[in-house]
């Protein structure tokens, strides 16, 4: 500060040559950036886990599937292939098969024919649960499929 300059001038121009310069100012923007740029970045992240564990399940179940579809007919053994085929699976997740007849859209036995005397026709409902522990939430999964069997 020279004799001619008043504190308040001298001030004043520090100000404007501090609002003029550019020095931090991408750290700043970064600073303000980022956490939304992280979060975005565990959302994706979080819902390509899903899809994946999602996947994983369906191929599990799959392969029950074309074990029943080629004449296999014991329901452990259905489950247990769909249980080893789960890739990534967790120690909550289960498999179920079960045999339910029809005649008609009503429920039967599938050992006595129908009130036409037709065979009931066969099915074999596959199903897997599971939980999907995220970054943001935990969620139950749940697929299953119907093969008709006759």
């Amino acid at each position: 500060m020279t004799k001619s300059q008043t504190p308040g001038t001298a001030f004043r121009r520090l100000t404007v040559r501090f609002g003029r310069s550019r020095n931090g100012a991408a750290l700043v923007e970064f600073a303000i950036i980022a956490p939304v740029l992280l979060v975005a970045l565990a959302g994706i992240s979080d819902g390509a886990g899903y899809l994946l564990h999602n996947n994983a399940m369906n191929s599990g179940l799959n392969s029950s599937a074309q074990y029943i579809m080629s004449g296999g007919a014991d329901l452990s053994t259905a489950r247990q292939i769909g249980l080893s085929s789960w890739a990534g699976r967790s120690e909550q997740s289960n498999v179920t098969a079960s045999k339910d007849c029809f005649c008609a859209a009503t429920t039967a036995t599938c050992s006595t024919l129908c009130g036409d005397q037709t065979v009931p026709s066969a099915y074999v409902k596959i199903a897997a649960t599971d939980t999907f522990d995220g970054w943001f939430a935990d969620t139950t999964l749940h697929a299953e499929q119907d093969v008709r069997v006759r």
